[in-house]
């Protein structure tokens, strides 16, 4: 992109930015082609998600098509930015090395330490986007029909079976105060009309 434009130009002065950007696109289409590619096979499925932003919410091939392939670029741009060289030829991640007294005299152990500390808060910025959505409870699509009938239906907050999902039901391991549900999970009743998953 640089080689093509004059040096005033956006990409020359804001060659980080730029990078950002491009990472985001690319990676946001390339996420999404691969992880529909996935839920198609089966491979895995989003038993819950967000409505708005979701690509078939309701159906069992469902995707938080916004939410997750926004997140999980949280983690590609730091990581692409981290390994730009720039005209001395350093990485970003030596750069910044370089300015912890520690690691003046191992530069490879200071850029290591350094992508390793931001990609970790990368990923819990990730993983954060989706615990906040748990706590708030607006992951309240489920994926119908279940389509794994040789397994438990995976129901933490019974969202299954407020929908009309048979039993039986799995809480998961993580069905108490981790998900903001003290008593585990609710009990709650089949719907009398059958429901969306009936």
């Amino acid at each position: 992109m640089q080689a093509r434009r004059p040096a005033e130009s956006f990409a020359w002065r804001h060659p980080l930015v730029s990078l950002a950007v491009l990472i985001f696109a690319i990676g946001f289409v390339f996420d999404a082609m691969l992880e529909l590619f996935c839920i198609g096979t089966q491979l895995y499925i989003y038993s819950q998600v967000t409505p708005f932003g979701s690509f078939a919410d309701g159906k069992w091939y469902q995707f938080p098509l916004i939410w997750e392939s926004s997140l999980v670029t949280l983690v590609m741009i730091p990581a692409g930015i981290l390994l730009y060289r720039d005209d001395t030829g350093r990485t970003q991640a030596e750069k910044l090395a370089q300015r912890i007294r520690a690691f003046r005299t191992r530069p490879a152990l200071g850029a290591f330490v350094v992508m390793f500390a931001i990609i970790n808060v990368a990923y819990l910025c990730y993983g954060g986007g989706f615990a906040l959505q748990r706590a708030l409870k607006t992951t309240t699509s489920v994926a119908c029909p279940w389509p794994f009938p040789e397994a438990k239906v995976y129901d933490p907050n019974g969202l299954y079976e407020r929908n009309g999902q048979t039993g039986p039901y799995s809480a998961g391991i993580w069905s108490g105060w981790e998900s903001g549900q003290s008593n585990g999970r609710p009990n709650v009743a089949l719907p009398a009309s059958g429901g969306r998953c009936g």
